[in-house]
């Protein structure tokens, strides 16, 4: 009866769709959701000596097909992340196919909040939201997922992207412990072991990464109770290298006639690194120099696994991660202070009524706690002219920018996530049902100072560079917010499904599901701010799969399609906190320089004219259709091919839509000082309206050739040839933030276009191979040089779209609407699509003499949205390690060796070029988005 139950929680908690005979697959996850390439999955079948491993592909999935029937313990293993074992796991043949998702942590129980490690840290991210998913999108593009099976349990939505944005996890139950083990481990990593990237002039300033940690697991009662406890530290400090446009020597002095203004201008001017230019064949005030940055990253996990009888299983899990960073500024106030500090706690309980008949209940406490705040070098940056609050500059493309405008910092956020939710399956003959419900509280508490520090902008106008301009202390606008921006919103989700796996015949299943979903609208604890939409309550997503085995041979064919729905985020509904009369963002054109040492004041003047958010009554949550359909094959050498096509469209995404823009008037020539004049609602200035008008479509053509371990040999090869394109440049991911804006009102006509992430080409392999020990010898020689094992992934992927704009709304740069993010017209078509990849070549592409900025006040540019491409991936990350067994008598002591190359040929893949016509940079590419080649060590003892 034993065995009974476990595959029944084995098909019912973790089941997928049928294949040829026992099958285990699934997934492997981080903390966060995201998908983790080149894990190796063991799999050992109990009392046998049957062993065989895989390794996940890029997408974190693996399967392992044509198993003997038996019962298995799976094993994850990565270095630099904590081993993760479940089983025992029944698989049985002929029956549904058994999916075990793992979801494991870096460096034994650490989230560490940053990016790969290939990444080129002066990308900086300002991680809240969907900042870093929208940043990696355009950076590498989306890593496709092919979905096998839809569980109506689960959202899918963003998924087949490689983002699960409404990704559930709860505390696994796993048998408890017999014995103990534990693991102590070191990653190093420093500025002598790495190269440097393409475009630093010197040599590699001294910086070090050491990551450092155990774990520690056993029986706390005998077969009843037991724990896994982890703890792990990230020190990572040093010299950060990047790119920053300085002020010439001749420009190192004011130039306003008024004294006051200039000790002002001079004490911004501090702001700037003391070094001249010294990359000139870019731009006369191109500087490439390096900044200290220092971050420290403390985590510790806690899981524990209670069984007080057969009947019954309890799990608990416990994460907790405190993360700080002192920034790196090339320029004052390039990046905010960080420190975050997330938890979570996650409990759940599996009661067996009988053999057929399983529930769970689970609960979940997700908290975040997250401070941005300007550095203390920018705050005192104007501390000698008597202003303690230093504004916000935006100095166009001619110079660096000074503080972090248009960001909101300092920012604030506790956010308090609350989720119960219950599940009962049921086996009765051939139909496995399941059905569930789950509520979610959700409490949001977010601070964020949009201009309350004040912004200014030095533009391209008054026929003068942005610089002049600067050093003559004459701004094009300024942006003064006043009043209270809190917000501390309360809202609801609710989640019912029902699903149905059905065994038509041997060789043909059914999976029928349907999920419902009602998202209540928020509500705004201080009572200040009303929301107009209301509870969204629509919500229904049929699921539906189907799996067929022709002659039950070695063919599968298998589809799927389902609707997932997303959500509506604090990030979203919360722009209204800037509206009278509770807060306001006013703009005042060609303003007083000395305005900025009046103080703002604590309350809304009712008579100031400002900008308007809007959060319509119309808005819904958006949604996407995902669908596909597969041919699987078994090949010979333990290998699997699959052909398919995965595609997807995704309604009403949010989309910012930007009205009362200034317009043509008769009798009135337009410059950047009339434009609130000639708006066509004296009550307000800009009206920014998020409204649900973007749609999203995907199609794609996937092969995977995934290889089971034999001879040492395991891989999975991917390729995709796809096509993403959105109808009004916002996708899945975006939040409402303003991020990107159409040249006029016209939305669709205007922006779209490819998506972000649209990578029409993307190949991909992870492998690893484990050499023989007679290679080697035998003996003292076979035990040092043998069983060595090779492993890495190799990516190739067409490069990310970009677009290229006016740089300024001035006369002569743009349409003078009051919206900078203007599109020339282009003069020579040949280049449209045109791939922007080498610094050699770029500024042949761009060339200033094929684009006119001279636009109609009011009016567009023709070119279109997202028309260039940047240089695509073409990356190899290569490892070779070795584990030297301490015990004969027990082999699960052991110590691993391991050296890691990222980046390995040291390849350089190139940013966009500069986008904006009226800058010094344009066409020129002057940066990388990942790093020089990174050499890690890492040693790790096994007990």
């Amino acid at each position: 009866m034993a065995r009974k139950i476990h595959c029944l929680i084995s098909i019912l908690l973790c089941g997928s769709l049928p294949c040829l005979a026992a099958v285990i697959q699934g997934e492997v996850t981080d903390a966060q959701g995201r998908a983790i390439a080149g894990v190796s999955i063991e799999v050992r079948q109990a009392d046998s000596s049957f062993r065989i491993s895989v390794l996940t592909g890029e997408n974190g999935d693996y399967s392992l097909d044509d198993l003997p029937p038996g019962t298995y313990t799976l094993r994850a293993r990565k270095d630099g992340y904590a081993e993760s074992v479940q089983g025992p796991i029944p698989a049985l043949q002929d029956t549904a196919s058994v999916v075990v998702n793992f979801r494991i942590s870096q460096s034994g129980g650490s989230e560490v909040l940053r990016g790969a490690e290939e990444r080129n840290p002066n990308d900086f991210i300002l991680r809240l939201d969907t900042n870093a998913i929208q940043n990696e999108l355009s950076r590498v593009g989306a890593s496709l997922r092919y979905i096998p099976e839809f569980r109506s349990d689960r959202s899918y939505y963003g998924e087949q992207f490689g983002y699960p944005l409404r990704g559930v996890e709860l505390a696994s139950h796993r048998r408890p412990l017999q014995g103990f083990h534990g693991s102590f481990y070191e990653f190093h990593n420093n500025n002598a072991l790495n190269t440097r990237p393409f475009f630093q002039v010197s040599s590699l300033k001294p910086s070090r990464s050491n990551q450092y940690g155990f774990s520690v697991s056993g029986p706390i009662l005998s077969e009843k109770l037991s724990y896994r406890f982890a703890w792990g530290q990230i020190r990572d400090s040093g010299f950060v290298n990047g790119n920053v446009q300085v002020p010439l020597a001749n420009e190192r002095q004011p130039r306003s006639e008024d004294p006051e203004k200039n000790a002002i201008i001079a004490a911004f001017l501090n702001g700037f690194p003391e070094e001249p230019p010294n990359r000139t064949e870019f731009t006369p005030r191109h500087l490439n120099t390096n900044a200290r940055r220092d971050i420290r990253n403390t985590a510790f996990s806690l899981h524990l696994d209670y069984q007080p009888r057969s009947t019954d299983q309890i799990a608990y899990d416990q994460q907790f991660s405190d993360y700080s960073q002192e920034p790196f500024e090339l320029v004052a106030g390039q990046n905010p202070e960080t420190l975050l500090r997330p938890q979570s706690y996650r409990l759940s309980h599996s009661h067996s009524f009988s053999p057929q008949t399983i529930s769970r209940l689970a609960f979940n406490y997700d908290r975040l706690r997250a401070i941005l705040s300007p550095t203390t070098r920018y705050r005192n940056l104007l501390l000698d002219v008597g202003i303690e609050v230093v504004p916000d500059v935006e100095l166009g493309d001619e110079l660096t920018n000074l503080g972090m405008p248009q960001r909101g910092i300092p920012i604030k956020r506790f956010e308090n996530h609350f989720l119960f939710s219950s599940q009962i399956s049921h086996i009765r003959g051939r139909h496995a049902l399941s059905m569930g419900f789950s509520w979610k509280r959700l409490q949001d508490n977010d601070l964020r100072n949009d201009h309350t520090r004040k912004t200014l902008s030095f533009r391209n106008d008054f026929g003068r560079t942005a610089v002049e301009n600067f050093l003559l202390g004459v701004p094009s606008r300024m942006f003064i917010g006043t009043g209270n921006r809190y917000i501390g919103s309360r809202n609801w989700e609710y989640v019912f499904y029902l699903q149905d796996r059905f065994t038509v015949s041997p060789s043909f299943f059914l999976n029928l599901g349907i999920r419902y979903e009602i998202l209540t609208a928020p509500r705004d604890v201080t009572g200040r701010i009303p929301f107009l939409y209301g509870t969204d309550a629509n919500n229904f997503a049929p699921q539906f799969g189907f799996a067929w085995n022709p002659g039950q041979g070695r063919t599968v064919i298998r589809g799927g399609y389902g609707v997932a729905f997303g959500t509506i985020s604090v990030a979203t509904y919360s722009r209204q906190r800037s509206n009278p009369p509770n807060s306001s963002i006013e703009v005042i054109p060609v303003p007083d320089l000395l305005d900025i040492r009046k103080t703002i004041a604590p309350e809304v003047d009712p008579d100031v004219i400002a900008n308007q958010n809007i959060v319509g009554p119309d808005l819904v949550v958006p949604y996407s259709h995902i669908y596909n359909l597969a041919v699987e094959r078994e090949l010979p050498a333990n290998t699997i091919l699959r052909v398919g096509y995965l595609g997807s469209r995704t309604f009403k995404m949010f989309t910012g839509a930007v009205f009362n823009r200034a317009q043509p008037v008769d009798g009135i020539l337009a410059t950047s000082a009339n434009v609130n004049q000639r708006r066509p609602d004296p009550r307000f200035h800009r009206i920014y309206n998020i409204i649900n008008s973007s749609i999203g479509y995907l199609d794609a053509l996937q092969v995977t050739v995934n290889k089971r371990s034999s001879r040492g040999l395991a891989f999975q090869a991917r390729y995709a040839f796809s096509k993403a394109i959105d109808t009004s440049g916002h996708d899945f991911a975006d939040i409402g933030s303003g991020a990107d804006v159409s040249q006029t009102s016209e939305l669709f006509s205007d922006l779209k276009g490819l998506s972000r992430f649209d990578t029409p080409h993307s190949f991909s392999v992870s492998y690893s191979y484990e050499m023989p020990a007679g290679l080697a010898g035998q003996g003292f020689l076979s035990f040092l040089l043998g069983r060595w094992t090779v492993s890495g992934t190799t990516i190739f992927r067409s490069g990310t779209p970009f677009s290229v704009f006016t740089g300024s709304d001035a006369p002569g740069f743009g349409n003078v609407d009051g919206e900078s993010d203007d599109r020339p017209n282009l003069l020579h078509p040949g280049i449209l699509g045109a791939s922007v990849d080498h610094p050699d070549t770029a500024t042949s592409i761009l060339r200033r003499e094929y684009f006119d900025t001279n636009l109609p006040v009011g009016g567009r540019g023709n070119l279109g949205y997202r028309t260039f491409r940047k240089d695509g991936t073409n990356n190899w990350n290569l490892a070779l390690a070795k584990s030297f067994p301490l015990s004969a008598a027990d082999p699960g002591k052991q110590l691993q060796f391991r050296v890691a190359f990222f980046n390995f040929l040291n390849h350089a893949q190139f940013s966009a070029p500069g986008s904006s016509v009226s800058s010094p940079t344009f066409g020129k590419i002057t940066n990388t988005v990942n790093k020089g080649r990174v050499t890690q060590f890492m040693l790790r003892l096994l007990f």
